[in-house]
């Protein structure tokens, strides 16, 4: 009897030193800011999980090169910046002619909806888009200060008082809109329907004394996704990820395995309103720029730059519960402005406004 008594000890020991290792502990996690010389510390509002292992399990890809769209000689393309794969077609947000360009799979192009201009389906400064299941477009003006919508020949036109740095649909009614400064009682990341009525306010990045401090939280920038009724915030200068529950409540944050200090900020105050004007960090850092979903996985694009040396990095996240998962590598040639990631195909800009195509197979 007490031989079982004694074993049950040990085995209830166990468990519970297991379970205390599980425990999120709270990190002094914060950003350093500075603004007219001043400094200012924001806390996050969240303790981060670690990963178990921070070596990278690396296999190198060989992307596969199958076409290109423009030639950079004609005005099929000006200055595109976003790339989206959906329903067997290619969606390019086109800055420079102030629209979306509509390519078939094999980059023949269909048509482009929207112009210069601040009337209906027109854009001053487009800076995203997303395309939804069914086909529907929605672009981000950051000029206008709104976001249109096009549904076959239905035009939605919603208008917003504060800067927006993003947006995702969520489903065919809906969608989320990912703001540049996280203000005083205002969620940084809010779900929206079509008729403007806000559905969801997510929990803010931040702690409220962050709220005194100047506007300014342009490190707010990032991705957001939704995958299994969790939405995924992807920060472009944090080194970790965020993913709420449905409800815009805290699921968990976990780190990635860049082992990188999150870079400070500098602004001076002109006329016009705060900039960002120290950048020095982006030559040493890792920067996310762009991600997609597949499977609950986060497939995180990554670039470590060193001098002119660029490494290309697409890390693996189970976002069951924010895993590291392997890595993979691959080398593009020549100059480039952006990478863009889909499902099974790299899209590469180039500096004369035209895009390579590969296709990439990660193994599956």
């Amino acid at each position: 009897m007490l031989k079982r008594i004694f074993l049950c000890s040990i085995i209830l020991g166990i468990f519970v030193s297991c379970f205390e290792n599980t425990k999120i502990k709270k990190h002094d996690l914060h950003q350093k800011v500075f603004i007219n010389n001043k400094e200012y510390t924001l806390k996050f509002a969240y303790a981060v999980k670690k990963q178990y292992e921070y070596a990278r399990k690396i296999e190198n890809i060989k992307p596969k090169y199958l076409f290109t769209i423009g030639n950079g000689r004609d005005t099929l393309l000006c200055f595109p910046i976003r790339i989206i794969e959906k329903n067997n077609n290619i969606y390019v947000l086109d800055q420079g002619s102030y629209s979306v360009k509509v390519f078939t799979d094999s980059g023949k192009f269909i048509e482009k909806k929207g112009a210069y201009g601040k009337g209906p389906g027109e854009f001053l400064l487009p800076i995203d888009f997303d395309v939804s299941e069914s086909g529907k477009i929605i672009v981000l003006d950051a000029r206008l200060f709104r976001i249109t919508i096009f549904d076959d020949s239905l035009t939605t036109i919603l208008n917003f008082s504060e800067f927006l740095h993003g947006v995702r649909f969520s489903s065919e009614s809906d969608f989320l809109i990912l703001k540049v400064e996280q203000e005083r009682g205002i969620s940084f990341l809010q779900k929206i329907d079509f008729k403007g009525n806000k559905l969801i306010d997510c929990q803010n990045i931040f702690e409220k004394h962050s709220f005194d401090i100047p506007p300014m939280n342009s490190s707010l920038q990032g991705e957001v996704f939704t995958s299994r009724n969790n939405i995924i915030f992807v920060p472009y200068f944090f080194n970790h990820f965020v993913v709420f529950f449905k409800n815009g409540k805290f699921k968990y944050c976990k780190e990635k395995v860049d082992k990188v200090e999150i870079p400070y900020i500098t602004f001076k105050s002109l006329k016009g309103g705060a900039i960002f004007s120290d950048a020095k960090y982006l030559k040493k850092f890792q920067t996310t720029q762009t991600a997609f979903i597949k499977n609950h996985v986060l497939y995180n694009y990554t670039e470590l730059r060193i001098g002119k040396k660029r490494d290309c990095l697409i890390d693996l996240y189970n976002l069951s519960n924010g895993n590291y998962l392997k890595s993979f590598k691959f080398k593009i040639k020549g100059s480039l402005i952006r990478t863009v990631f889909s499902k099974n195909r790299i899209f590469i800009i180039r500096p004369d406004g035209s895009i390579d195509v590969y296709r990439v197979n990660y193994g599956e």
